[in-house]
């Protein structure tokens, strides 16, 4: 758009000053007297001004053919990303009823066991009720990321940062999920390198928000009697660069350029009963971006992945 605009201007600035020039030669050749004006001057002056008028023409004529092109190069990019929107609300709206469907199905599979009397012992009923308990909370956290992910890619949820310990905040966000990892027979491993104490710019929340996510995705696809999860930070000059790695079952070749868009599942999460959007990466994608930070994966079949993100340190202005 600025290009656009520069262009215009360079423009109207050419065509104001052949204007200049055709008004000077014009009102040159009327103040001027007869006897000043040679038949050759004023022949010189009228050739002079059907010569500007002709290059204007022409420059109208190429400046008209340039607006044109630019209004097709606009109307083509709007229709590409319509049918890109399109096709983005198709995937969203499968996605939606494929997930929401499982676990609806399920409560109302059990809500109909205890209104047929198959609950018939207190065991029984507490079970059917604590798994209409949890099938509701899934369907609950489902709900809430795509409302998350809508809400964050409007830029609706605003950001509230903070300038943080990175080894301090860190730590305290691997504590907070390695009990659940522990029930899961997953040990949760963290590592900081350097020393001193390092700022970072951030919303606590939000980016606990990816930590989440991507340990929650690594929990998922971890098949080893002994899982691990490795949260290993290394630091550059201006950066740190978080890398989360585990021992789950890799991501293929083909699946690893497409696990940080919107909706994306593999074949193998899709063939699994792990549940899940297929958001959490690409909401962590948006956060990480928001952070002034990159995301990226790296993975082998068969032995694991690692998410790395990075994320500017923050120095104190002198």
């Amino acid at each position: 758009m600025q290009k656009k605009t520069k262009q215009t201007k360079t423009f109207l600035i050419i065509a104001e000053s052949f204007l200049l020039v055709l008004v000077f030669i014009l009102l040159f050749s009327l103040i001027m007297p007869n006897e000043i004006l040679t038949p050759f001057m004023r022949t010189f002056f009228c050739g002079s001004i059907i010569f500007f008028l002709i290059i204007m023409f022409l420059l109208y004529i190429i400046w008209s053919n340039w607006i044109l092109k630019r209004m097709d190069q606009v109307i083509a990019n709007m229709e590409e990303e319509s049918k890109a929107s399109e096709v983005m609300t198709r995937e969203m709206i499968s996605s939606i009823t494929h997930d929401l469907k499982t676990p609806l199905a399920s409560v109302k599979g059990y809500a109909q066991g205890i209104l047929d009397g198959i609950a018939s012992s207190p065991d029984k009923l507490n079970k059917y009720v604590t798994t209409i308990h949890r099938k509701a909370d899934d369907m609950a956290s489902l709900i809430d990321e795509l409302s998350f992910f809508s809400n964050i890619y409007k830029k609706d949820v605003p950001y509230h940062w903070e300038i943080v310990d990175a080894n301090t905040y860190f730590s305290n966000c691997v504590s907070d999920l390695s009990l659940d990892l522990e029930t899961k027979k997953i040990s949760l491993l963290y590592n900081f390198q350097g020393a001193g104490k390092v700022k970072i710019r951030i919303d606590e929340e939000k980016l606990k928000r990816v930590i989440n996510n991507v340990i929650g995705n690594s929990s998922k696809y971890i098949q080893s009697k002994m899982g691990i999860v490795f949260v290993n930070i290394e630091q550059t000059d201006d950066e740190l660069i978080v890398h989360i790695q585990d021992n789950g079952i890799g991501i293929d070749k083909e699946d690893l350029e497409r696990i940080f868009e919107r909706f994306y599942r593999t074949d193998r999460s899709r063939n699994s009963d792990t549940g899940g959007t297929g958001l959490g990466l690409a909401i962590a994608k948006k956060i990480i971006e928001d952070h002034n930070g990159k995301i990226w994966a790296d993975s082998v079949v068969g032995e694991g992945t690692t998410i790395s993100f990075s994320l500017p340190k923050f120095f104190e202005q002198m």
